[in-house]
Parts: structure tokens; sequence; C-alpha cells
């Protein structure tokens, strides 16, 4: 429950990182950065994940796979004005 926790709290900085560079929230130089706040959220989560003896590398080819499957490449094409395929 602690890593949990610690997870949530990773989130909460790092929402508020990102509000600020939205410029949502006055920025404060002393706090930490967005990058900073990601690695953090990583960390922990690459954590949960050796604990629980869950295989991230199958977890993300099995994640590609479904996106790919979804993927449609004409909106994007149209979205971003650059032939992907």
């Amino acid at each position: 429950m602690l890593l949990l926790a610690k997870l949530t709290e990773e989130l909460g900085e790092f929402t508020k990182s990102f509000l600020e560079l939205r410029g949502h929230r006055q920025l404060h130089p002393e706090q930490d950065t967005l990058g900073k706040e990601l690695f953090d959220m990583l960390y922990n989560m690459l954590t949960i994940a050796a604990i629980h003896d869950v295989d991230l590398i199958q977890e993300f080819k099995m994640a590609i796979e479904k996106y790919e499957t979804r993927f449609d490449v004409k909106f994007w094409e149209e979205q971003s004005g650059t032939a992907l395929g």
C-alpha cells in the first residue's frame, strides 16, 4: 500500500508541474520539473511491477499489437498532414 500511496503522491506532483507548464498555475522555479515527476512515477510503477512479477516487456508488446489494430492511419495522416505509411 505504501508504494501505491507514493505513486499517488508523485501523480499529484506531476499534475502540478504539468499545470504550471501549461500556464494554469504560477511557475515556481524551485519546484521539480515535469521530466523529474514523470521519472518518479515511472520508477514507482516499475517497482510495483517488479514486486508483483509483471512482465512489462510482454505487456508492452501486447499493448502495441492492440493499438496497431485500432490505429487509424488515415485519420492521423489527415491530422498531421504527413503520410505515415
